[in-house]
């Protein structure tokens, strides 16, 4: 049977679905169509996605009018079930053969997995494409993905936003397709308010798509979309001589708009003197307008918008845009001026009027907290110096929070706080650094502090947040994460690797925890919350380091040893990574895994008595052990895990292996047997407690690596 073959369009007309949720919900559309295609056995082409704030669509290339016939093997009953001694079927092979429509002459007795088994083949024949493709249809736009979904005309059906047209053509042929009473046909429309009639579309044509769009005021595709919008950013910011600044607001706007057009407006110098991060704040998170960047790094007094009209319309739209602009800078001049009545520090008792969290008490008492907490932090990790700054910074960190700045501007915080603390109270810059740093990291891509007292408040303000959070018990459960803590995990873990700081987290969280002491009873008896957090803790360590390309038994190994210094963990993986390429690495393995496995059954240490071993070898490793000990624990103090690698390898496993060969460890005698699981454990803990539990590491997985 010859088939034909013809291109498929489907769009979706939408009320204005929000910018973030578009390039994931167009990925869903394509990739649902393709696994409904191929669940369906239907062939095709090239599939393309394409979408606006109001429409997305999906196209495809070259799909059979038929789905394919196929051939289906159904499995039966066994053979002996099927069949009586005497060869004649019995009721249940005559009803296996009913249920699928063929004579009982028609069973094939076929050789399975699990036996001989009766099978039917049957020949299954293929639907028009044309029937089968509403239904997959309907799964695919009901299955993409939106953070949040509405209902609407009191029905069952959820989408981002309601759904007002359908266009589905299969080549010239309109589907009969229904989804959620909207039915499909052949016509789109253009912009909503510049060319809202409806446009026929006469065929699946991608190209005659685009085209009647692009004629109606809509540029569909949005990777088009984007390079408009940067090239007339970028024009229009080369006139105003300056630069304009992305940090993606540009992939946001480029989803808000069908018809981008980009223009320029100002305000007046006078507002120039203004924090530029105030600024910024108004034009873009508030209003997504550019902001302009002279050669010199100051800000201009042009900014850009991108908006959705043609640029005869530009005027009127900028004296609006630059109205509304005036007004939220006015208003932050207005802030600006009663903030600076009142210095921070005099802020500082407002924090006991503020919340923390529920049952954790405020802000104030946070406070209490994170200062004896930065200040051993400081002191630990950079010197008295540091330790004084970071007391302090702790201290003023949270007073911008009861500013009229900041509670018109929320993401200001820790702004201010530096800007008021440098230019109205003159405290010290890395102090005023610390306040806004404290902060960072806000996310994976974030920048970290980049001063000592910023990273110290850093740390103890995330450690102070986790060991509360376990305290009360509101841990991350599943995809739930209200209060941050990954992210605040993830930050700690981050600004210790990057700055190489080595900490001892265990001992911290402890610290951490005993500040709740006195606020809440949970704190009297911290043992629980601390060995969850502590799990916790460890779980995202090691997974930050498989994430970073590490052999994940490898790093399950160095884990096991020890993970509360990460900067120190780092640096064993870092070795165990370079040994693994070695030959030797499995024969290094093999003396761990093997020392270990055989002394695993003491429970409790016990002192080595030479005058208990009975054969010459005991006492070769005894005395090699003893001559070797010292020396490589001070390798490994000092870093070198891979010189004390191979001298633990080189003094103690050709020894290991002949006392392998020539000791019966577990004879009937307990005091010797005993005697020798001390010695293999000592030889075993010598590595282990140093460098890695490679016992972990199969030595068959060790063996694929070499």
């Amino acid at each position: 049977m010859s088939l034909t073959m013809a291109d498929l369009l489907v769009e979706l007309l939408t009320e204005e679905i929000p910018a973030g949720y578009l390039d994931r919900a167009l990925e869903a559309f394509g990739e649902g169509l393709r696994r409904g295609l191929l669940d369906t056995h239907i062939e095709h082409g090239s599939i393309e996605t394409l979408g606006t704030p109001r429409r997305m669509t999906v196209f495809t290339s070259e799909i059979p009018d038929r789905q394919p016939d196929r051939r289906e093997i159904a499995q039966g009953p066994a053979e002996k079930a099927a069949f009586g001694p005497d060869g004649r079927p019995t009721r249940a092979a005559e009803g296996f053969a009913r249920s699928r429509g063929v004579a009982v002459e028609a069973l094939e007795v076929r050789e399975t997995e699990k036996g001989r088994y009766v099978c039917v083949e049957n020949v299954v024949e293929g639907k028009p494409t044309h029937e089968l493709l509403p239904d997959i249809l309907t799964a695919v736009v009901t299955g993409i993905p939106f953070p949040k979904r509405m209902r609407w005309a009191a029905r069952d059906f959820t989408f981002a936003r309601p759904i007002r047209g359908i266009l589905a053509l299969l080549g010239a042929e309109v589907l009969d397709w229904d989804l959620n009473g909207v039915r499909a046909g052949n016509s789109t429309r253009g912009h909503p308010f510049l060319a809202p009639e409806p446009i026929s579309i006469r065929n699946a044509d991608i190209d005659e798509y685009r085209t009647a769009l692009q004629q109606a005021y809509v540029v569909v595709d949005s990777r088009s979309r984007r390079e408009a919008v940067e090239t007339s950013l970028s024009a229009a910011a080369e006139e105003a001589g300056g630069t304009y600044r992305d940090d993606g607001l540009v992939a946001e706007v480029t989803h808000m708009v069908e018809y981008p057009g980009v223009l320029n407006a100002s305000f007046e110098a006078r507002f120039l003197k203004l924090p530029a991060e105030v600024i910024e704040a108004v034009l873009r998170n508030h209003q997504r307008y550019f902001s302009i960047t002279r050669p010199d790094g100051d800000l201009s007094a042009t900014f850009l918008s991108v908006v959705d009209r043609p640029p005869e319309m530009f005027e009127k739209i900028r004296d609006g845009n630059e109205r509304v602009v005036r007004a939220r800078l006015t208003d932050a001049e207005f802030f600006l001026a009663e903030d600076s009545k009142k210095r921070l520090i005099e802020r500082l008792e407002d924090l006991d009027q503020v919340i923390f969290l529920k049952d954790l008490g405020t802000i104030g008492d946070r406070v209490k907290r994170l200062k004896p907490l930065a200040r051993g932090l400081g002191m630990v990790l950079f010197g008295s110096e540091t330790a004084e700054r970071a007391e302090r910074a702790a201290e003023l960190a949270k007073c911008d929070l009861t500013s009229s700045m900041v509670g018109e501007f929320p993401e200001l915080q820790g702004v201010m706080g530096d800007v008021y603390a440098r230019t109205l109270d003159g405290e010290a810059i890395e102090v005023a650094a610390g306040i806004r740093e404290h902060y960072l990291p806000q996310g994976p891509e974030d920048d970290l502090p980049a001063t000592p007292t910023g990273t110290a408040v850093a740390l103890a303000d995330r450690l102070d947040l986790l060991c509360g959070c376990f305290l009360k018990g509101l841990e991350p459960t599943g995809s739930r994460d209200p209060y941050g803590l990954r992210r605040a995990a993830l930050g700690i873990i981050r600004i210790l690797t990057t700055h190489g700081q080595s900490l001892d987290l265990v001992k911290w969280i402890e610290k951490a925890m005993s500040g709740y002491l006195g606020l809440i009873p949970e704190a009297d008896t911290p043992a629980g919350p601390l060995a969850s957090l502590g799990r916790y803790l460890r779980e995202r360590v090691q997974a930050h380091f498989i994430d970073q390309g590490m052999n994940r038994e490898l790093v399950g190994a160095a884990v096991a040893t020890a993970w509360g210094d990460i900067v120190h963990l780092e640096a064993r993986l870092q070795a165990l990574h370079v040994l693994q390429k070695d030959d030797r690495f499995l024969d290094l393995v093999e003396v761990v895994e093997r020392t270990h496995n055989i002394s695993r059954g003491l429970e409790k240490e016990r002192p080595l008595r030479p005058d208990l071993f009975s054969e010459s070898i005991e006492q070769e490793v005894f005395d090699k052990y003893q001559s070797l000990e010292q020396p490589i624990k001070k390798a490994f103090a000092a870093g070198d895990f891979e010189g004390g690698s191979w001298r633990y390898l080189d003094g103690l496993g050709g020894l290991m292996k002949r006392y392998f060969e020539e000791v019966f460890v577990n004879v009937e005698d307990r005091r010797v047997k005993l005697n020798r699981w001390v010695m293999l454990d000592a030889v075993h803990r010598l590595y282990r407690d140093h460098v890695a539990d490679l016992s972990r590491v199969p030595r068959t997985a060790a063996e694929e690596r070499r």
